[in-house]
């Protein structure tokens, strides 16, 4: 009788293990790989902040190089018109888009598709703000 209750639970056991093994190893897989997705999410978004507030210190630093060089003057002398503020933001623009390696300039495209319209609404918010 023993024999038989042992070989009955072995062949029980093996069909229970051949059944549990692929569906915990797929269970493990999925879960392995949802963690490594999640972590790759927040290593991109970590980077992707690095480079946004990287750039965005460049467009700072060129609004600020207008409105010391071509702004100020303007308005010291009373000439200061809407197609000189137009020219002001065109030359901050521009000066962001020359400072700006081709890596910058090429995740700013990836992202936000329009470079010059991104570089000009960034302008537009730190003169505003």
């Amino acid at each position: 009788m023993n024999e038989i209750t042992n070989g009955t639970i072995s062949e029980i056991l093996s069909a229970v293990l051949i059944i549990a093994v692929p569906v915990i190893s797929t269970l493990v897989g999925n879960s392995i790989k949802k963690l490594l997705t999640a972590f790759s999410r927040k290593v991109l978004n970590e980077c992707n902040e690095e480079k946004i507030a990287e750039i965005q210190g460049v467009v700072a630093q060129s609004a600020a190089h207008v409105a010391q060089t071509y702004v100020d003057e303007l308005k010291k002398s009373g000439k200061f018109t809407k197609e000189c503020q137009q020219e002001a933001l065109t030359r901050a623009v521009d000066t962001a888009r020359q400072l700006l390696n081709w890596e910058a300039q090429s995740f700013i495209a990836n992202n936000f598709k329009d470079v010059d319209l991104w570089l000009r609404t960034r302008v537009e918010m730190m003169v505003r703000g």
